[in-house]
């Protein structure tokens, strides 16, 4: 019997954060928000011995001195309950043990359970399909790594998953999700979630531990939110962002009949907390489909495009209206319907330019026959004026060109290279669809007339475009589905520079996800720096349910990479499909930030709600694995014995590895490396530069490049680690600065740590090196 996972969340502050679920899939919300709305209140039984029963809509939480309960609900059939009781067996830090109340007595308040246990708080939130686990620490020492224990009893089988843990009976499952710090200042880092000899064990890197300000959060670096649950058949969301307001604007598709389409939107601010009035950019009997929006910050507006009319009539029109911040409606007004034909498929890009004159540019699709559909657009001002004369022509070949995309904006200033980028679908015969491109000026100016994107015998469609970079020379990512062998369909990424592509890969083998699995409804944005890209993705052996997965792509070098982990956004029984997103900085908001919103299919094939997410990127990119990837083999056939590892030593721990924490935008990153050599010397190394490929240095693989820096000399303890800065000791930052080589904000750089390997592996160097990390400050 399969069972989706529901999942019950963790978090340590410090705080760690992991999930426990009943009879559903993982799904991971924020600190107090409730993953199937609040219309199920829980309901509270406070026994006179001073326990505490909880029950949700999925299970049963109890809270007696030192030890919390959590029952899932396997349904009213099942025999009797499988509770799974957790109490904090040990902590430590750098190996030593830390005192703490282990039968700390239960305190309520309101919808979260409290054990004061002395040096940490342990913390419970309640929501009608969840439980989170936080775990507070403040004031503890901040040499070495931080180990939380906790022993769980029940009968279940102990597995784990991408996901996380999971507990696993015939009945079904209960999932405990990976989890990760946050300091007072954001900085986040990955814990280990592992299994030890049956305990669940977390444990936050010395690196994160050392570098942490304030209160050190394990938490998930992600808030999802419902937009709109109403009744209404809700569909075909998109997403923009307004820097001056602090809010997004959410504009989709509502069916009120067959024949009457609207489009509604809804402020709110990045956390989902509604901000202004929810209103409709059309309202009227007219059908009105396929809305998108876009922000200027000049104006301080937002713009919505659609199509308009009958979409069985053959006469549909686009249309536009912009929306102040503040809520105040523009008129309704005509972009194109003069030429005889249909126009459909409107986009728009915005303009986050600081000084006037700014302008929209709707793009669109113009139906000259039923096998021959141009790509045309417009200027549009910032107060919805279009640019008078007939639209331009971006692609009026012989070809069916379908689909068009637009980037959310173009991008940072010089004027001169602030290009939106269009891409849209080329038909090359049946089934058969090429990806082509253009790029235009702020101005609405050609920069880059049409130009192959993506052209080969594979079939790839539904391409979406990231805004451009902010450094020289400006880069963009496209992404776009892929029909291979089997009926599966992976999401695509191609490195763009110019019309010249630079790398290609597979965004499902770039984040280590499940091959074979179907994804679709890929989405992508740049905050200036990386990338986002969030995608939907079958769960399972199903063919409908799909579920919405994010990630961030970084540039290493010329090639594409992966920073953090993917997040496991939405994970209902329903199908999330239709993702939108809009990183901050497309409104000139705050770089490592973006917003989305994906369609909930209902349980009604008519019935689809819109929900939202915050997310956040993650500013470490590991790579330099030798024999994995794009990067080569060890030189002395001294191959690594896992992923991210640097070459094998001779104390054969399997490779060395670096270990990043801490918040770049602070200059609070700590550096740590472990599986050196005992007691040996080692050098932390900064390279300007990246090259992923690699080049052989010692017994290892060196991909820190350029300009090099010896930051610090140092010697591993005997447990072959090593970190960088240690108390007293100057910021990475600091230390760049006193070399004559300062870091400015958005660089790029890569660290690695080469150490004393005397006795060699089959070459005659004596030395080794560990994996890479780059990081964007």
């Amino acid at each position: 019997m399969q069972t989706k996972l529901l999942t019950l969340l963790f978090l340590l502050p410090l705080a760690t954060h992991a999930p426990l679920l009943a009879a559903q899939k993982p799904e991971r919300p924020a600190p107090g928000r409730a993953l199937g709305g609040a219309d199920t209140p829980l309901g509270w039984d406070e026994r006179p011995d001073g326990s505490l029963w909880a029950v949700g809509r999925s299970y049963k939480a109890g809270f007696e001195p030192g030890v919390a309960s959590f029952v899932p609900f396997f349904g009213s059939s099942a025999p009797r309950n499988f509770p799974i009781r957790l109490h904090v067996r040990s902590i430590e830090i750098g190996g030593e043990p830390v005192a703490f109340d282990a039968d700390a007595l239960p305190r309520r308040e309101g919808e979260r359970v409290v054990y004061d246990r002395g040096v940490v708080r342990e913390v419970y939130d309640l929501g009608p399909d969840r439980v989170e686990q936080s775990f507070v620490f403040e004031g503890l020492p901040r040499a070495g790594t931080l180990v939380v224990r906790l022993a769980p009893e029940g009968e279940f089988e102990r597995t784990s998953d991408a996901q996380g843990l999971r507990f696993s009976n015939a009945l079904g499952s209960v999932g405990y999700s990976n989890a990760v710090s946050i300091d007072g200042h954001g900085a986040c880092a990955a814990v280990e979630t592992r299994w030890k000899d049956g305990e669940i064990e977390l444990a936050v890197p010395a690196a994160a531990l050392a570098a942490a300000q304030g209160t050190l959060t394990i938490d998930p670096l992600l808030t999802v939110y419902p937009v709109d649950t109403t009744a209404f058949d809700d569909l075909a969301p998109d997403v923009a962002y307004d820097e001056t307001s602090l809010q997004q604007m959410v504009v989709w598709e509502r069916v009120f009949s067959a024949a009457d389409h609207d489009v509604a939107y809804r402020f709110l601010d990045p956390n989902g907390t509604p901000t202004g009035p929810f209103g409709y950019v059309d309202a009227t009997v007219t059908y009105v489909a396929h809305p998108r929006v876009a922000n200027n910050f000049v104006a301080h507006n937002f713009m919505c495009v659609a199509a308009s009319g009958d979409p069985s009539g053959g006469a549909r029109s686009i249309i536009g209206r912009t929306v102040a911040s503040t809520g105040t409606q523009g008129a309704t007004f005509t972009i194109d319907n003069a030429a005889p034909g249909e126009y459909l498929n409107p986009v728009i890009g915005g303009d986050n330019s600081p000084a006037s004159p700014t302008y929209y540019f709707v793009a669109y699709e113009h139906a000259v026959s039923s096998s021959n559909h141009d790509i045309l657009a417009k200027r549009v001002s910032s107060s919805g004026i279009p640019q008078t004369g007939g639209p331009t022509l971006v692609d009026v070949t012989s070809f069916n060109d379908i689909r068009p995309e637009i980037s959310k904006t173009d991008g940072a200033p010089p004027y001169a290279t602030q290009c939106w980028t269009l891409v849209w679908m080329r038909e090359t015969g049946f089934l058969a669809y090429d990806i082509a491109g253009a790029q235009y000026l702020w101005n609405g100016m050609p920069f880059l007339t049409p130009y192959q994107v993506v052209v080969g015998p594979e079939l790839d469609f539904f391409p979406r475009v990231s805004s451009l970079t902010d450094d020289a020379p400006r880069r963009y990512v496209v992404s776009f589905t892929r029909a291979n062998s089997g009926n599966n369909l992976d999401i695509m990424a191609r490195l763009m520079e110019g019309m010249a592509p630079l790398d290609t890969q597979n965004v499902t083998d770039l984040v280590g996800g499940l091959t074979g699995q179907t994804q679709a409804s890929a989405t992508i944005d740049s905050d200036g720096r990386d990338f986002f890209v969030s995608w939907s993705e079958l769960y399972g052996s199903s063919t409908t349910d799909y579920d919405v997965f994010s990630a961030t792509l970084v540039q290493l070098g010329d090639k594409l990479g992966v920073a953090g982990v993917a997040d496991y956004l939405f994970g209902s029984n329903q199908p999330e499909t239709q993702v939108a997103l809009c990183a901050l900085r497309s409104g000139t908001g705050t770089a490592r930030r973006a917003v989305l919103a994906c369609r909930r299919e209902g349980s009604s094939p008519n019935f689809g709600d819109i929900h939202g997410a915050e997310i956040a990127a993650s500013p470490f990119a590991y790579f330099c694995s030798p024999g994995s990837g794009q990067t080569i083999a060890c030189p002395c056939g001294n191959a690594p014995l896992g992923a991210g590892l640097g070459c094998n030593n001779s104390s054969n721990s399997g490779g060395g590895r670096i270990q990043a924490a801490g918040n770049p935008d602070f200059d609070t990153v700590g550096l740590v490396g472990d599986g050196l050599r005992p007691n040996a010397t080692c050098v932390f190394m900064q390279g300007a530069t990246t090259n992923p490929v690699g080049l052989a240095f010692g017994d290892g693989v060196r991909c820190a490049t350029g300009q090099l820096l010896r930051l610090v000399v140092k010697s591993t303890n005997s447990s072959s680690s090593a970190g960088y800065p240690t108390v007293g000791e100057p910021s990475i930052k600091t230390r760049c600065a006193q070399l004559g080589a300062p870091i400015s904000i958005g660089e790029k750089r890569a660290y690695q740590i080469y150490y004393r390997d005397p006795l060699g592996v089959g070459c005659a160097a004596t030395f080794n090196i560990t994996s890479a990390v780059q990081i964007q400050w």
